[in-house]
């Protein structure tokens, strides 16, 4: 069960107050020694008990309370006041705070009544004509602010999905390489074939080259490209070539055997 926030305010009753001091002051003690403890510091606590008790109880005792005592006013007064809060400081500090918490829910508030505005002006329950200039302004600005941020969304996610689809063609073809030039693969070490000098034809078959060379300029298509003309050529034509068919072949044969 969550414990109920405590109003700081005088108590009243007597009773009431005198219990809540006897409680308080055993917490503070407590807290007191867990940060000597702890924290290796040396401190002490000064409690007077009001009108009802005569003497103040020290902690951790009355020596040990004057030698610290003694070494705090040893200090210079800008020492001193340092970190020290009395009762109007502290109050202080709570109105200021309690002046920011303020300011933060009267711009809350004025922004929710921005946005019902906007929303009775959209369905048409209420005419901005009407309205002062001080809640038009207003209107004004929250639907900027509100444009903007959804225009900065937009960016994001264009941005987002345009990252996303470059990251997948790049995994999916790889980085483009460049394709080096003949003057590059040698310099890389790529070794090009060497250029072979053509055959030397025999001095028996360079006699007879013009009339072969005569005899194969009157080879019909079929002869050339066989596989295309299939089917399209005569047999009276194949069978007149058969003697130039023979010679070509006679030669190739000579060719690959030397």
């Amino acid at each position: 069960m969550a414990r109920k926030k405590v109003k700081l305010a005088w108590i009243a009753n007597d009773s009431t107050r005198r219990a809540t001091f006897k409680k308080r002051k055993k917490g503070l003690l407590k807290k007191a020694h867990e940060l000597s403890t702890l924290c290796d510091v040396k401190m002490c606590v000064v409690v007077y008990g009001g009108p009802h008790e005569r003497e103040a109880e020290a902690w951790p005792s009355a020596a040990e309370s004057q030698r610290v005592l003694r070494r705090f006013r040893s200090m210079p007064e800008t020492e001193q006041s340092k970190k020290m809060m009395d009762q109007e400081g502290f109050l202080r500090q709570r109105l200021a705070k309690a002046q920011d918490q303020l300011r933060r829910l009267e711009r809350d508030n004025h922004e929710l009544d921005t946005c019902l505005l906007m929303h009775d002006a959209i369905a048409g329950q209420i005419s901005l004509h009407a309205a002062p200039i001080e809640e038009t302004t207003a209107l004004a600005w929250l639907v900027e602010m509100r444009l903007r941020n959804v225009q900065e969304r937009i960016h994001h996610l264009h941005s987002s999905a345009s990252s996303r689809s470059h990251t997948k063609a790049l995994q999916i073809t790889g980085p483009s390489r460049p394709v080096p030039s003949p003057t590059q693969s040698l310099t890389q070490g790529f070794i090009l074939p060497p250029v072979l000098p053509p055959p030397q034809m025999p001095p028996e078959a360079a006699a007879n080259a013009p009339a072969v060379q005569a005899e194969s300029s009157r080879v019909p298509a079929w002869y050339v490209n066989p596989a295309e003309s299939i089917g399209f050529g005569r047999t009276e034509e194949m069978v007149s070539m058969q003697p130039y068919l023979d010679a070509a072949s006679a030669w190739n044969n000579y060719l690959h055997h030397n």
